[in-house]
């Protein structure tokens, strides 16, 4: 397992940093305020985030009984120390979506308050790992998908009020020891990527148990031209992307039910009276996956640029699966479809391979398509996830099949898919997810996702590069002229909860689903 645990400096010193200035909304005086602070050097700045309670020095009133703050407005004993105070009041609380659906259980109208938010409005942040105390930038060669690209922080950016995540060509290589995959032994090798990209993620930093999640984001790249992998998602804090070992049987496990055909594939499974690492007995647990977008475009194939958002969750049903490229024709979850949205026909899920067969596993996916026109590659649009998890007590559940729960997915502000608990407990035994999730952002390159098949058209050089011409074959038409670079711009990420509603939680290891000890 990996550790990452960034160093956090704390200081109740001000700083004559012109970063400060900024954050403080032209409030005077500060020099007679006394203030607690998180201090935590960004790129040769500071972000100072001020403590929710300031002694009653801190401010005076008429009536001599009012001890609201100057920064009352951005914090008050119930906000949250995540709070950018750039984020605008007028977003600083939303309501749950009310739309017609089906009749479902756990569905009411609340209002939810802001407990996190990034809006990258400073300029020159540096995000590499232990420089920020919300997001890490990844410096590493990515194994996963077939990737042709590496991750590297010198691909993430601030400036201009958006993060940028930027693709482009720089070669670099990577060595890897000699390891034994079951009676295997692989030999000690080389890999060299051409194309260098960018992954920033929230893991055991920043992380939240149900809510709302609304990302604004600007697609990378050309509409028309293939090849480029942009994706916004979250996965359970027991795991870390792009970290093989840490998602081994455990992504994307998503049940509490005991199975004897599954419990050698799930880690910490509900069949464990004693599991150790401070993890409660009898509970299974994983690292469950919820995407907002992967998006693909393929030449030929495709009228307009197709996204996914999806919810992948395991064990996934053994048998009796949907055929590719067909409307389901067996037991199988029944998401409901709205503003477009359609189901993804040809993705169901994937049998992850293990060297000891009696722990492989099926694994399930719900995935939605939406087409997408030019304006998502040249305007910021609103993508958001309303997540509401499970009871922990069925006698709790407002379902007598489940423990209730849901997802909704929106762009927009337009609901394009909901999927309920009860549909996987009838399908799976599977549930919602309830697992501390982690937030990433990240352009990925892969031969296959938007790439033409190299063998199939038996390319003379099978090859995937923009320096060598004879590579040209494997490439999608343009990608090196359109594609590259390509930039990812996220203006911002803004993270609600509702008040006093347990299933609402703040912590990458809560007390619910701790995670620290096993990490």
């Amino acid at each position: 397992k990996n550790l990452h645990m960034p160093p956090i400096i704390t200081s109740s010193s001000s700083s004559n940093n012109n970063h400060h200035s900024k954050r403080q909304h032209g409030v005077s005086g500060m020099a007679v305020l006394i203030v607690t602070a998180l201090l935590v050097v960004l790129g040769g700045g500071y972000y100072y985030y001020y403590d929710s309670f300031l002694p009653s020095t801190a401010a005076s009133s008429t009536n001599g009984n009012d001890r609201r703050r100057p920064y009352q407005d951005y914090y008050d004993q119930k906000a949250s120390p995540w709070i950018d105070p750039d984020t605008p009041r007028t977003a600083r609380t939303v309501k749950t979506d009310l739309e017609k659906l089906p009749f479902k259980n756990d569905q009411d109208e609340r209002t939810l308050h802001l407990v996190f938010s990034d809006e990258f409005n400073v300029d020159g942040r540096s995000l590499k790992d232990g420089r920020d105390p919300r997001w890490t930038a990844l410096d590493k060669d990515d194994r996963t998908n077939n990737p042709l690209h590496y991750y590297s922080s010198r691909a993430v950016t601030t400036g201009n009020g958006v993060l940028n995540i930027t693709l482009d060509v720089a070669p670099a290589t990577f060595h890897y020891d000699q390891r034994k995959e079951g009676s295997t032994t692989i030999p000690a090798y080389n890999v060299t990527k051409e194309f260098r990209s960018g992954m920033v993620q929230s893991w055991d930093k920043f992380c939240f148990t149900g809510g709302i999640i609304e990302i604004s984001a600007k697609l990378p790249g050309d509409a028309g031209t293939g090849g480029l992998w942009p994706a916004m998602w979250m996965m359970g804090n027991l795991a870390r992307a792009t970290y093989l070992d840490t998602t081994d049987h455990m992504w994307p496990f998503s049940t509490n039910v005991c199975n004897n055909q599954t419990r050698n594939s799930q880690e910490i499974n509900a069949c464990n009276d004693n599991p150790g690492y401070g993890l409660q007995p009898n509970r299974g647990r994983g690292a469950p996956e919820v995407d907002f977008l992967e998006v693909m475009f393929m030449e030929h194939v495709f009228p307009n640029p197709l996204l996914s958002a999806s919810l992948q969750v395991a064990p996934g049903k053994p048998t009796d699966r949907p055929a590719l490229g067909k409307l389901p024709n067996v037991t199988w979850y029944e998401p409901i479809l709205k503003h477009g949205g359609s189901l993804n026909l040809y993705y169901w899920g994937t049998y992850t391979y293990d060297p000891n067969a009696t722990r492989a596993y099926q694994t399930d996916t719900v995935s939605v398509n939406f087409w997408l026109n030019e304006s998502f590659y040249q305007d910021q649009h609103t993508y958001r996830i309303e997540w509401e998890p499970p009871v922990e007590d069925m006698k709790d559940s407002p379902s007598a099949l489940s423990r209730g729960g849901y997802i909704k997915w929106f762009i927009d502000g337009q609901l394009i898919c909901a999927m309920f608990g009860d549909d996987l407990q009838v399908v799976s035994e599977t549930e919602i997810p309830s697992e501390p999730m982690s937030i990433l952002l990240n352009q990925a390159l892969s031969k296959d996702w938007g790439f033409p098949d190299a063998y199939f058209k038996n390319c003379p050089k099978k090859c995937w590069s923009c320096r060598d011409p004879e590579c040209a074959c494997a490439l999608p038409p343009h990608f090196c002229q359109k594609n590259v670079p390509a930039h990812f711009e996220i203006d911002y990420v803004r993270v609600y909860q509702q008040r006093d509603n347990p299933r609402h939680t703040l912590g990458c290891s809560p007390p619910e689903r701790p995670t620290r000890e096993w990490i």
